[in-house]
């Protein structure tokens, strides 16, 4: 099992700065450990490559690790860390036979998916944890516990994740680190708000 980063920050390219500005004056935050930047975007294949050799870049200079999602050619051909993986995507294992050096991630949303069909990968996502405007109802904290608790792997919790929410979060059983998001991206300073948050999971504050 590859070593995985407790913060993830997943790229938007509704935030007020762009996919890459954002994601740019997030990594600007003096956390004491790497950063996973997630590239999760639907674009034509010319755009995506532009955007990860980019951020392949931009994360290399600040020492955080690079996760591409869904597209194992394009973590490939950039050199990416990591790999992850939509619930109903490519199998961790065919994806381990095309990228054997990569830690690679799934998206799971129930007991059944973390526990019964983890399929050996690095860690898990498990989502939502909060009310996510557009997404399917959330888990809430005592379903979200449970469900860690009985998890094999690490659990990233994803979705409606704030500074209260962390709280209850970080001293919890299996629950290894937190994904966001609009929380960070849309701040008016994403920066402050990753800090912020980091703290608070931490037990810094």
């Amino acid at each position: 099992m590859k070593r995985v980063p407790r913060v993830h920050l997943i790229s938007d390219a509704r935030a007020p700065r762009g996919l890459l500005g954002s994601l740019e004056c997030a990594l600007e935050a003096a956390l004491p450990e790497p950063i996973a930047v997630h590239l999760r975007h639907r674009a034509d294949d010319r755009t995506l490559l532009d955007l990860g050799e980019h951020l392949r870049h931009v994360t290399q200079a600040r020492g955080a690790s690079l996760f591409i999602n869904r597209r194992v050619d394009l973590a490939i051909a950039i050199g990416a860390d990591g790999l992850h993986l939509p619930e109903a995507g490519m199998s961790v294992a065919d994806a381990r036979r095309l990228f054997p050096s990569g830690a690679i991630g799934i998206s799971r949303h129930d007991t059944a998916g973390v526990v019964g069909r983890n399929e050996g990968a690095d860690y898990a996502f498990l989502s939502p944890y909060g009310i996510v405007p557009g997404k399917a109802p959330p888990l809430g904290e005592a379903r979200f516990l449970s469900i860690a608790a009985r998890a094999p792997l690490p659990i990233i919790a994803l979705g409606g994740v704030d500074e209260d929410a962390l709280r209850q979060l970080r001293d919890a059983p299996n629950v290894h680190g937190f994904a966001v998001m609009r929380s960070v991206l849309h701040a008016d300073c994403p920066r402050k708000a990753l800090e912020s948050l980091y703290r608070v999971f931490s037990g810094t504050v």
